[in-house]
C-alpha cells in the first residue's frame, strides 16, 4: 500500500492546473488514498468532473462520490470525491488539469460520468417478421433499460383483423364433409382464402456496454405473451370456415438479440406460437 500511496502523492505534486465550468472557486488535496475536490457551485445542477493529462483531451472521472451526479443543490464548499485506486493500481502523470461542469439531464445520462448514476435509455423500433407458411407481419417495439436491465413491449400483425373471430364452422380436413342439418354434405371449396395474424409480447432484456457511450450496446431479450393466426378458406355458399390444421392460437414467446450504435439499434429473433407456428423476426429503430 506504501508503493501505491506514493503515486497518489506525485500524482498531486505534479497537478498544475484546475479549472472550472458552471463552477468556481476549486481546489484540489490529497486525503489518505483519495483525492478531495472541492467547488463553488450557484445554482442546483448536474454535476460531473474531467480530467485532462500533459494537455491531452478532458475524460470523465468515474469512481467519484460526493456532490456529483443529478441534481446537485447549489452552495459554497462543495466536495467531490475521488478514488484513483479503484480505477487503476498506480498513477503518475504531471500537468493535471480538472474541470467540474454543470450540464443538463440528458447530458448527465449520456456521459456515464459516475458509477452510482443512473444510467436510462429508451428505444423504439419497427419490427418484421417471416412465417415459413409463407406468411408476413409488421409492427413495432417500445423498450427501456435501467443501468443495463430493462423491459420491453411489442406488437406485430398481418393487418388482417377481421377473421380473429366469427368464422362460420372449423374444418380439420377439406376433403371431409359438413353437416348443414340435412345430414353430411362435401362443400364446395372457391380456393379462396385469408389469414389473420397477430402477437403480443411483454419481456425482460439485460444490455452489456460496449464503451463509454450509453447508446452502444449489446444485448439478449426473452418475452412472453399471447396471439393467433387464423387461416380461414371460403366456401360456395360464401361462409368463412376456419383452417384447423394452418391455426394456432394461445401461448406466444420470442427470444433474440439487440445490438445499438451510437443510437441505431438492430434487433434479431425468433417468435412461436404454442411451439407450433414458427416466425423469424428482426426490427430496426432508434435508442436515445
Amino acid at each position: 500500500m506504501k508503493r501505491k500511496f506514493t503515486y497518489l502523492l506525485l500524482f498531486i505534486i505534479c497537478a498544475t492546473s484546475l479549472w472550472g465550468s458552471n463552477a468556481s472557486n476549486v481546489r484540489v488535496k490529497q486525503m489518505d488514498k483519495d483525492i478531495v475536490i472541492t467547488y463553488d457551485l450557484k445554482k442546483t445542477s448536474n454535476v460531473r468532473l474531467l480530467m485532462s493529462i500533459d494537455g491531452g483531451a478532458f475524460r470523465l472521472v468515474r469512481a467519484t462520490s460526493g456532490a456529483i451526479g443529478r441534481n446537485v443543490r447549489a452552495g459554497n464548499n462543495l466536495t467531490i470525491v475521488w478514488h484513483p485506486l479503484k480505477e487503476q493500481e498506480k498513477f503518475i502523470a504531471s500537468n493535471v488539469r480538472f474541470k467540474v461542469e454543470a450540464f443538463n439531464e440528458y447530458e448527465l445520462y449520456s456521459s456515464l460520468s459516475a458509477p452510482n448514476q443512473s444510467i436510462i435509455t429508451t428505444y423504439v423500433l419497427g419490427t418484421y417478421a417471416y412465417g415459413f407458411s409463407p406468411q408476413s407481419s409488421f409492427g413495432f417495439t417500445i423498450g427501456q433499460a435501467y443501468n443495463g436491465f430493462g423491459w420491453f413491449v411489442d406488437f406485430r400483425s398481418n393487418w388482417n383483423f377481421k377473421h380473429l373471430s366469427g368464422f362460420t364452422r372449423v374444418v380439420d380436413d377439406m376433403n371431409a364433409p359438413l353437416d348443414y342439418g340435412g345430414g353430411p354434405t362435401w362443400p364446395f371449396y372457391t380456393g379462396e382464402s385469408e389469414v389473420s395474424h397477430m402477437v403480443l409480447h411483454a419481456g425482460f432484456a439485460y444490455y452489456h456496454p460496449l464503451g463509454d457511450n450509453r447508446f452502444t450496446n449489446i444485448g439478449a431479450y426473452l418475452g412472453l405473451g399471447a396471439g393467433m393466426r387464423n387461416r380461414v378458406i371460403r366456401t360456395a355458399d360464401d361462409e368463412w370456415c376456419l383452417f384447423k390444421p394452418n391455426s394456432y392460437s394461445g401461448f406466444t414467446g420470442n427470444m433474440g438479440v439487440i445490438l445499438s450504435v451510437y443510437g441505431l439499434t438492430l434487433r434479431a429473433g425468433v417468435n412461436t406460437i404454442m411451439f407450433k407456428y414458427l416466425e423469424i423476426e428482426a426490427g430496426l429503430g432508434w435508442m436515445f
